[in-house]
């Protein structure tokens, strides 16, 4: 028998006998460490006892009889599984020798004598192992950062998650050792982050036990919620029970990131109004609303005093308190009008923002006082003035090329007019013009980062394709004697989206070697990561990158990872979330 409830004992035909009325009546996995020493030493004494319901009760375990054995299993008062065992065993060992008649207990003394000795043996032997071995020499506050590294950042992209999960970490350190569960379970900021990672119903039902779990051991500090759906399901209302459960701690959330159909979003509909702490919000709708009257969830997030980051994905528009954000990010079909009344955002991100190229007139101009970051197609971004402006991200193609193009030299103008301390720039390349590229990087004296994107241009001849190349990494490159192009550049970035010859690349070496440490008034590089697509057969081509990879940096900072990262035959879809990543603000 094994006690996990004070109330079913009687189930098992016992009772609880002597139990002290200074420690809760609980199962003593929940309670301190100085409370389960106590009940370990009143159990050594006798104290504390089980009886039989049918017995009457006794102050001498020495007064029952045979019949009157119970096989007792306290290893829940223990602190691991070898003082469980040990301890068990002493403590079996003694009751069933005190149970024999007294005139007996002379012909079993010896023996008696000689399995206490041996279950002694067995504790100090046990706790000798666990000072001694390494992972008890651990510090608490060590274990802490090991605990916080093993929580999964975002399981949002996660397909390898099923159910219900805490960020993966605590529920797996809980059971290395005894240790260890007692400290993550005293940490409730282990415990906040909740994570619904769904495939099917049948994952979701039995999430509910252990969903209160989560709840009760992350104490009330503010939780961080992720309901991720995989794929169109049909529900059945009681299929979603842990997650209304989940709903009724709204007050709590700090964060949320949903993907989910019109089934979960109803489920949703109660948090509206109770979100109190809410600063985080990562929306997108799995499936379409065409058909749904909208009007109901157009207010789901309106009344959220601390709401400060707002990603919404494809979907229908949200009522939000524009006038408080700080980071916006919306995809697809929110209205135009989102952009213009987020007055006080610090980063702003907008795809498919409009169809045209229409080009506005001054009094639809944008002003932007508090605007730090930006990631955006320019002729939205040429509506923007924003004095602050320190990351520009261009996210249409720039040259002819385009659906709508866009003129280098345009942006050149635009940055020299309104940006004043730009220190990362985005461009994608279609086709590459050296001298107009050069013109724009010598508006941009504080730039730290740059990413460029070189589409691939087949109107060329392969010489002139090199030739453009070479053009471009000389202008990269620190010469003796000269002015140096963007001194403060020290992180590097490039995809290309075919490379035609070895010249095309080859142009990169100079630019590295002369920027490996700080060098005529220019700053040391510190990393150049190169991702490429396609490479026609040059068979020069693998020399030359693994040329690049071989130059030293003696400005890249210690443990920053990967001073070069080179790749070639990327997959298409690869480089586009590449690209994603690097243009996020």
């Amino acid at each position: 028998m094994k006690w996990t409830n004070q109330e079913r004992l009687h189930a098992y035909g016992v009772r609880l006998v002597g139990w002290p009325a200074d420690i809760p009546l609980h199962n003593p996995s929940i309670l301190k460490a100085t409370q389960n020493a106590a009940l370990l030493d009143a159990l050594r004494k006798g104290w504390i006892r089980f009886e039989r319901l049918n017995a009457p009760p006794s102050e001498d375990l020495g007064t029952r009889t045979e019949e009157d054995t119970v096989d007792e299993d306290i290893s829940w008062a223990c602190n691991d599984a070898g003082e469980a065992e040990s301890f068990c065993f002493e403590v079996y060992i003694t009751i069933r020798t005190r149970r024999r008649k007294p005139w007996e207990e002379r012909e079993i003394l010896p023996l008696r004598l000689a399995f206490e000795q041996s279950a002694r043996w067995m504790v100090d032997d046990s706790a000798s192992r666990r000072a001694s071995s390494p992972i008890s020499a651990i510090p608490p506050e060590t274990l802490i950062e090991i605990f916080d590294a093993c929580r999964v950042r975002n399981h949002y992209d996660d397909r390898d998650l099923n159910a219900l999960t805490v960020r993966a970490g605590p529920p797996t350190v809980t059971a290395v050792c005894a240790d260890w569960r007692r400290l993550a379970i005293a940490s409730p900021s282990l415990w906040t982050d909740v994570h619904f990672n769904i495939y099917s119903p049948a994952l979701l039902l039995g999430a509910a036990t252990l969903l209160e779990t989560f709840l009760s051991r992350s104490m009330n500090l503010p939780l961080h919620v992720c309901i991720a759906l995989r794929r169109g399901i049909v529900w059945e209302e009681q299929e979603v029970l842990p997650l209304r459960l989940l709903v009724k701690q709204s007050m709590r959330w700090a964060s949320l990131q949903a993907c989910v159909d019109i089934f979960l979003c109803r489920s949703l509909l109660p948090i509206s109004g109770r979100l109190p702490i809410l600063q985080t919000v990562r929306f997108n709708m799995l499936t379409g609303c065409d058909d749904v009257e909208w009007a109901p969830f157009r207010g789901l997030f309106s009344d959220c005093p601390m709401l400060i980051n707002f990603d919404g994905e494809s979907g229908p528009s949200f009522s939000l308190p524009w006038e408080q954000l700080q980071r916006l990010y919306l995809r697809l079909s929110f209205p135009i009008e989102a952009a213009e009344r987020a007055t006080r955002v610090r980063a702003l991100s907008l795809t498919w923002y409009s169809l045209d190229s229409h080009t506005p007139d001054t009094k639809d101009i944008l002003h932007r006082p508090h605007l730090q970051k930006a990631s955006l197609e320019f002729h939205l971004l040429r509506r923007i003035r924003a004095p602050l402006l320190s990351e520009c991200h261009i996210r249409d193609i720039v040259g002819h090329h385009a659906k709508r193009p866009q003129r280098i030299q345009d942006i050149a103008n635009y940055i020299r007019a309104n940006c004043n301390s730009l220190t990362a720039l985005s461009l994608r390349l279609s086709p590459v013009d050296p001298e107009a590229l050069e013109a724009l990087l010598m508006e941009c004296p504080a730039l730290r980062r740059l990413q460029v994107e070189i589409c691939a241009n087949y109107e060329v001849s392969d010489e002139d394709d090199a030739r453009v190349h070479t053009r471009m990494t000389k202008a990269l490159t620190v010469c003796a004697g000269e002015v140096p192009l963007i001194p403060a550049l020290v992180d590097l970035r490039v995809i290309m989206r075919s490379v035609r010859s070895a010249a095309s690349v080859s142009g990169f070496e100079q630019v590295l070697q002369s920027r490996a440490s700080a060098y005529n008034g220019a700053s040391a590089l510190q990393s150049f990561t190169l991702k490429i697509q396609g490479v026609h057969p040059d068979p020069r081509v693998p020399d030359v990158l693994a040329q690049l990879t071989r130059v030293n940096f003696e400005g890249c900072t210690t443990g920053g990872g990967a001073k070069i990262d080179i790749e070639r035959g990327v997959p298409h879809w690869k480089l586009e979330s590449a690209w994603q990543r690097w243009i996020e603000v």
